[in-house]
């Protein structure tokens, strides 16, 4: 697990149209890296800040996009849900869940 970094700017601070534009390039990419690597998923839906993919055996994942907090938050049939807040490291955007520090 990595903590979140102290000194990296949150996603708080962000305006709305700023926080929607980076999540949204986020989550594309997500679904086209989930896309070109499928190993085999039932379904992979992406719209409007909601990404859903279904695994062979039936389980259900759904990463969305919360605006109003300023984060992206995990459905997971293993692990429950997830709360990840976007922070600038090195420049780049890194997801962190906020109670275990663990990456998106």
């Amino acid at each position: 697990h990595t903590a979140p970094p102290d000194t990296a700017a949150t996603a708080e601070t962000l305006p709305e149209n700023v926080f929607t534009s980076i999540s949204e390039d986020w989550l594309d990419a997500l679904t086209c890296w989930l896309e070109d690597n499928d190993p085999g998923f039932e379904e992979i839906e992406y719209h409007d800040g909601v990404l859903t993919f279904k695994i062979p055996d039936g389980m259900t994942f759904v990463v969305n996009r919360q605006t109003p907090n300023r984060e992206l938050w995990l459905s997971s049939p293993v692990r429950g849900p997830s709360h990840f807040q976007l922070y600038s490291v090195d420049g780049r955007p890194e997801w962190i869940e906020s109670k275990t520090g663990s990456n998106l």
